[in-house]
């Protein structure tokens, strides 16, 4: 049988391994040591690269998602050595939904605002203003939010207006919509939970408290407080509905759409109102 040429040419002399054709070792040594090295370079070089690419691709994937929660009780506060609230709960949850690990941080508004402007941070639950879609996009929607102040019986309050020269107790870091957070002729005693509230407003050390009617009326009833301790609430008109914000500057397209499946689902299984009626039975 004739061999092909490129066999041929490797097989000059007798010398035969087992049963196979003729070698000529020397001669293959001498073709091997005689390639360029690009041939041999170039494949391991870009086998190199692709594994480096997937490498950070998968890292990229798994990154930590920096999360803020607003510093202000319920939503997020420290405790027992822990950061706890509802916000900071439901970060967790979605970011264990969504098999991603989580940093939380607790800040002011102000900071939250900034960190997300400049990238510091990747994500935070709030209320949908303007301020934040300017820097930031909607992922998906958590419950709304209706607050109202609460009086002592007989001290009712038919309007904002009958707060002017007043002191309101509330927490530190909450709002509760542009008409009451602007107003100046109100007086504000920042405290840290809805117990101290309530008790303060008891004591007559606070003319009115302001916060989510059914946390105030379910830490009431906690305290066994007389059920008529406190007038009918008033409530503001305006009702907050915020969610997941997620950082124009650090999140990409397919965290988002992974984000936001992601929040669909937990709303189909009523998780956030879950986590939400803990704190309305618990301080």
């Amino acid at each position: 049988m004739e061999l092909p040429p490129s066999i041929r040419d490797l097989t000059p002399g007798p010398t035969r391994i087992g049963g196979a054709l003729p070698i000529d070792l020397p001669r293959i040594r001498t073709t091997l040591i005689r390639m360029p090295p690009v041939n041999l370079a170039r494949p391991l070089f870009l086998y190199l690269v692709t594994m480096i690419s997937c490498y950070e691709y998968a890292l990229a994937d798994n990154k930590v998602i920096r999360f803020y929660a607003v510093d202000s009780y319920p939503w997020g506060y420290r405790a027992d050595g822990e950061d706890k609230g509802i916000i900071v709960d439901w970060g967790k949850a979605i970011m264990s939904y969504a098999e991603l690990p989580i940093e939380i941080t607790l800040a002011p508004l102000s900071r939250i605002l900034a960190d997300m402007s400049t990238g510091r941070a990747d994500a935070t639950i709030h209320f949908a203003d303007d301020r934040f879609m300017k820097v930031s996009v909607l992922a998906g929607s958590t419950p709304a939010q209706r607050s109202g102040f609460i009086t002592l019986r007989g001290n009712p309050i038919g309007s904002m207006e009958d707060l002017y020269g007043k002191v309101v107790c509330q927490n530190l870091g909450s709002i509760y919509g542009e008409a009451y957070d602007s107003e100046k002729r109100i007086s504000r005693l920042y405290i840290g939970s809805y117990t101290q509230i309530i008790k303060l407003v008891y004591r007559k050390r606070c003319d009115a408290g302001v916060g989510l009617i059914r946390g105030l009326f379910t830490k009431i009833q906690a305290l066994n407080l007389p059920k008529d301790t406190f007038d009918n609430p008033l409530y503001i008109d305006q009702e907050l509905s915020g969610g997941l914000l997620l950082s124009k500057s650090t999140i990409d397209q397919k965290t988002a759409g992974h984000l936001k499946r992601v929040m669909r689902s937990l709303h189909a299984r009523n998780e956030f109102e879950r986590i939400q009626e803990r704190y309305f039975t618990s301080d």
